[in-house]
């Protein structure tokens, strides 16, 4: 029975792919980040970071191209090393150690302890790298320290949100603090985690419907992830409207908005269930969802932000840009916190709607 059981768990690759990634959610909960000199992310940036000083006096738009694909291919080149090593020191780890217990333990049950083995150091492993990719603790934890600077003292809040947001923090006033904190937090639910597992699950379902190995299958799915790290990574790198990024961003930056459009909108629709969940004013969140998300500059970001401020009842403004929610209640610092709540259902909600998605289409394939 408990061999069945086993069997189970490991030969369906649909189980085995969510325990991964719930496995790497509660990892990245628990450590938060890797040291920045291990991190993944970090050495994608590295890369993009050299091959952009190679390619940015192109002057035209084929230096973006050059860029994408190059950073692309050198960090899953990387990547394919990474996922070798540790299939090697997984395989290598349980057959020491299933001699061990081979040995040394009475086995009652007549359990396979290579596969129980393999399977889970495999998984740790595996799950430990992929959740590089997530930065949903880092995520909630800065909205956390901002609401605590400003309670501490306004000038250290100006200065620990103008990490996370673009515009000019120097003269901020409380209120428009608040939003600053709000929108980063909000806006990231995409661009942190929905559309890396999005990618995650994707690419599994494509290794799968073409019948590969388990460790080809998984592959695709760490790689969908990486994909959109990478984009993400590159367009917040050099997407940007200026003289000097203007022809090497270009590409880049209209590459993530095509890989976020899907994920944003059902991002944004995860927060009004979310809404409803927490008995928060769903109705409007929905209504903001549907009137608000198009008013950014960018052509993804509006969905969650737009949908979180009609559920809190509240107005998201970034100055000259745009105006998201109506002013019903004051940005008090109190609603940082409830956005965290909206933050950490709309992920929850997301993993369990897209396992789901996921397992379904698995069975149609």
């Amino acid at each position: 029975m408990f061999n069945e059981i086993i069997n189970f768990i490991f030969n369906n690759y649909n189980i085995y792919l969510i325990f991964l990634l719930i496995l790497s959610i509660l990892i990245d909960l628990i450590i938060e980040e890797v040291p920045s000199k291990y991190h993944f992310v970090v050495l994608i940036g590295k890369i993009i970071e050299y091959f952009k000083n190679n390619f940015i006096n192109i002057k035209n738009r084929s230096s973006g191209v050059l860029l994408t694909f190059f950073s692309l291919i050198s960090i899953s080149l990387i990547l394919i090393i990474i996922y070798s090593i540790n299939i090697f020191l997984s395989t290598f780890l349980a057959t020491f150690l299933t001699i061990f217990c081979n040995k040394f333990i009475n086995n009652l049950f007549a359990l396979n302890f290579w596969i129980i083995i393999n399977y889970v150091i495999f998984g740790i492993l595996t799950s430990i790298f992929l959740s590089q990719f997530f930065s949903i603790k880092m995520l909630i934890n800065s909205s956390l320290k901002i609401k605590k600077d400003l309670k501490d003292n306004i000038k250290t809040a100006r200065k620990s949100i103008s990490m996370f947001v673009s515009r000019d923090t120097s003269n901020l006033n409380e209120q428009y603090i608040i939003s600053a904190s709000i929108e980063s937090m909000t806006e990231n639910i995409t661009d942190s985690y929905v559309s890396s597992i999005f990618y995650y699950f994707l690419l599994s379902l494509i290794g799968i419907f073409f019948g590969l190995n388990y460790y080809y299958i998984i592959f695709l799915a760490i790689l969908g992830a990486n994909i959109h790290r990478v984009i993400n990574t590159l367009d917040a790198m050099v997407g940007y409207k200026t003289t000097i990024l203007a022809n090497i961003g270009w590409f880049p930056a209209h590459l993530d908005d095509i890989l976020n459009y899907i994920p944003s909108r059902f991002a944004g629709i995860m927060v009004v269930l979310s809404a409803y969940i927490l008995k928060l004013n769903g109705k409007n969140s929905f209504k903001i969802f549907k009137r608000d998300s198009k008013k950014t500059p960018s052509p993804n970001s509006g969905y969650t932000m737009a949908a979180v401020a009609g559920a809190l009842d509240i107005q998201l403004e970034k100055k000259e840009t745009y105006i998201l929610g109506d002013n019903n209640h004051k940005l008090s610092i109190d609603k940082i916190d409830d956005s965290v709540k909206l933050t950490k259902m709309s992920i929850c909600l997301s993993t369990i709607i897209l396992s789901i998605i996921f397992l379904i289409l698995n069975f149609i394939f």
